[in-house]
């Protein structure tokens, strides 16, 4: 099978590229063949029921792994919606105010605490003392943040202790992400025992969206495809009329121009 099958189906002018459906998923495990097949051990995917049922039919020995941004980012999305409901309950009670603040409050609370400015970190402090709501939230999803940093047992029993706390937080959106999370929690203990990951893929899959925006325009998907083993190879091609820096020895090339040679090409 054709790796670009998925590209090539595109008829005419390219406009866009569709994303990998079921069908899809299950031709790629076919090209594996029956011998790999049976030396896969775990398998790292999104919380979709139909990714389950292909790897429960196709590789039944294997672990199914929830990835870990995704679940990071299920913790994000119900902080967000608490911060809205916080909002319209403003609005509706007529606090303009406060209203305004929390509006303003989405990326100091969305935001990694580590990359926080010093007038962030000072919002932060206030909503801690003045939005006790949204703080909770807010530490409901630091939490699950630090679920995944720890990883393997230490990780398992954080996990179980914050869905012990989301249970009873009284804050809707994190109790229904805790029944959620309860459900998949088996593929979630096996991707923080077995540490697998699919920010590799994902980033390959973001540069391939983003020559796909490029190839607007291309009259044929072969315009395309060559972008993408070209990006994706490792090949440099030298261009004429362009400098290149070459190292004398163990230099960083951005440092000083001296320790560099520039050699036109």
């Amino acid at each position: 099978m054709d790796p670009f099958e998925h590209v090539k189906r595109i008829s005419g002018t390219i406009q866009r590229c569709p994303k990998i459906v079921k069908s899809d998923y299950v031709d790629r495990s076919d090209l594996l063949g029956t011998e790999r097949s049976s030396r896969i051990e775990a398998e790292s995917a999104d919380a979709a029921s139909w990714i389950a049922k292909v790897v429960r039919e196709r590789w039944p020995q294997a672990l199914l792994c929830i990835d870990p941004y995704h679940v990071v980012a299920w913790a994000n999305e119900a902080l967000d919606r608490l911060r809205r409901t916080l909002w319209d309950d403003a609005r509706e009670t007529g606090a303009k105010v406060e209203a305004a603040s929390v509006k303003g409050d989405r990326y100091v609370v969305c935001k990694n605490p580590e990359n926080l400015t010093g007038g962030q970190n000072e919002r932060l402090s206030a909503i801690g003392r003045l939005n006790r709501p949204l703080y909770r939230g807010y530490l409901l999803k630091e939490t699950m943040r630090q679920v995944i940093r720890e990883k393997g047992h230490e990780g398992v029993a954080t996990l179980a202790r914050w869905l012990a706390w989301a249970r009873r937080c009284g804050l809707p959106p994190f109790t229904k992400l805790a029944k959620t999370i309860g459900r998949h929690r088996e593929g979630i203990e096996a991707a923080l025992c077995t540490k697998p990951a699919n920010a590799g893929s994902e980033a390959n899959n973001n540069g391939v969206r983003l020559l796909a925006r490029l190839a607007c325009g291309f009259h044929s998907p072969e315009a395309l495809i060559a972008l993408i083993k070209l990006k994706f190879s490792g090949v440099r091609v030298p261009l004429p009329f362009r400098y290149v820096c070459r190292a004398r020895g163990p230099t960083d090339m951005s440092g000083d121009p001296k320790d560099t040679a520039q050699l036109k090409v």
